[in-house]
């Protein structure tokens, strides 16, 4: 499920979308598997891939916290959550 969320994450954020056998090809999965996986992904979340600007920051937040050098260094916090 976690390779579903990154494939759909970067096929919604890019202009250019790589094909199913790449993914194939870095996960070692079927393109049957991540088909299956990536339809049962957009289904649970309702195919909603946007989140509004409070639930990001929301979710910096908590990955700043978990960062053990996020609270020392607020520039590269702030890098963690943009890239």
């Amino acid at each position: 499920m976690f390779i579903a969320a990154i494939m759909s994450a970067y096929n919604y954020h890019e202009d250019f979308n790589y094909s199913i056998n790449y993914w194939k090809t870095i996960t070692g999965l079927s393109k049957e598997e991540l088909r299956k996986n990536e339809i049962l992904f957009l289904n649970i979340i309702n195919y909603k891939l946007h989140i509004n600007i409070k639930i990001f920051e929301k979710w910096c937040e908590k990955i700043i916290e978990l960062y053990p050098h996020g609270k020392k260094n607020k520039l590269f916090s702030i890098y963690l959550c943009i890239y």
